[in-house]
């Protein structure tokens, strides 16, 4: 009895052992989570808006973006813009026959202004096909984005600033995109959503302003609408 008693101890030391082993070795074939990973960041742009920029028409946009990536689902968004007479509504002066006749061009004219603009992107497919990484990659694939964007841009005759027309855009929309690697560190990027938005016409003249909004209305629904349509195309650069 004894013996039989003993080999089975030594059966069951043996398979406690053993499972003990593979356990040990599963665990160190399972990939480790990050821990302090190098954050990315990604320098983007979009030459296409010199044309016509957040405050279309009217002006051309030199548009500078930064996106922070602190891991591989998420991401935070900032931007910083210069707006200057667009070349549409340069076309537009240069050709008004009212204008000409007074020896009057698009170079006595000025429009300057600017861009703020910050978002929050996430990732929710890293969640599912890359939990864990040896270190901190800039996403690719599908996103979710929110963005909250405010411009503001003045047009007036170069030696009269007192008289200006202001133009402020405000928004804030969510937005759906997808950004890959093209080659080496280059990226695309392009995103489409809708929100709210806040477009005003300001005339300021010395010691006065007046919301001339509805005298633009007709230009779309850039002004006619409270509807804000967004469409974001950027290459970006990794650093």
């Amino acid at each position: 009895m004894k013996k039989y008693l003993l080999i089975a101890v030594f059966g069951c030391f043996a398979f406690l052992q053993t499972h003990a082993q593979f356990d040990e070795d599963y665990v160190q074939e399972q990939p480790k989570p990050v821990v302090g990973g190098q954050p990315q960041f990604l320098l983007k742009t979009n030459p296409l808006a010199t044309i016509s920029g957040e405050i279309p028409v009217f002006t051309s946009e030199y548009r500078l973006l930064g996106e922070y990536i602190p891991d591989n689902k998420q991401s935070y968004n900032f931007g910083v813009s210069l707006f200057t007479m667009g070349p549409i509504l340069r076309a537009a002066l240069d050709t008004d026959s009212s204008l000409a006749g007074s020896n009057i061009s698009s170079t006595d004219f000025r429009v300057l202004g600017y861009r703020l603009q910050a978002g929050y992107r996430f990732y929710p497919f890293y969640l599912l096909k890359k939990t864990y990484l040896s270190e901190i990659e800039v996403p690719e694939g599908f996103y979710v984005y929110g963005l909250v964007s405010h411009s503001d841009a003045r047009f007036y005759i170069r030696n009269n600033r007192t008289n200006q027309i202001q133009f402020s855009h405000t928004s804030v929309t969510l937005n759906l995109g997808y950004q890959l690697l093209i080659v080496d560190d280059i990226f695309f990027d392009v995103y489409a959503g809708a929100g709210y938005k806040n477009n005003q016409v300001v005339e300021i003249s010395t010691g006065s302003s007046n919301v001339v909004t509805s005298e633009f209305a007709d230009i779309g629904f850039i002004y006619g609408s409270n509807l804000k349509i967004n469409l974001g195309l950027h290459i970006g650069y990794r650093f």
